[in-house]
């Protein structure tokens, strides 16, 4: 008996570029939004006067780095259904159904969050006017903790 496999929600899966292409729409600015949101709040935490200045130098390669990150997450996640596949009894777009899946998953997030991580930081000290070391990783490191593809838990069946 051959069992059914089916994908589930990712917040970029790779199919939805030609599944879903109007669903681009929100995903694209809401992203950016809440990309936006992060980088402001952690440039305001440091008390950074030019934030509106940094904003504007960071905010679209932090987006591109994080939609980078979130491509290398899904990656691993197709990793895992492959996988599962393999050995059987678990699928990782399930991941509260079983420890191996949310193991997986949770993997799957840390992974974009590190790649988030190195990739924002490369952009940090690629700036003309870089910051202090300790800020860039601070800025670095809130960037990979609060976008990282979280949206890996949620289960749409």
């Amino acid at each position: 008996m051959r069992r059914e496999v089916r994908l589930y929600n990712v917040i970029f899966p790779i199919w939805m570029l030609w599944t879903f292409p109007l669903a681009w729409l929100a995903v694209l600015p809401g992203n950016l939004l809440f990309d936006g949101l992060a980088l402001f709040l952690s440039l305001t935490a440091l008390g950074r006067a030019d934030r509106r200045t940094r904003m504007r130098s960071l905010l679209l390669p932090f987006w591109g780095c994080g939609f980078l990150a979130d491509f290398v997450g899904t990656a691993w996640m197709y990793l895992g259904l492959f996988l599962s596949e393999l050995s059987g009894g678990w699928t990782p777009y399930l991941p509260l159904a079983h420890p191996a899946a949310f193991a997986w998953t949770l993997s799957a997030v840390a992974v974009s969050g590190v790649c988030i991580y190195f990739l924002d930081r490369a952009v940090l000290k690629g700036e003309l006017d870089p910051l202090p070391q300790r800020e860039q990783r601070i800025i670095a490191l809130s960037m990979a903790a609060v976008t990282a593809p979280w949206t890996f838990f949620c289960v749409l069946s």
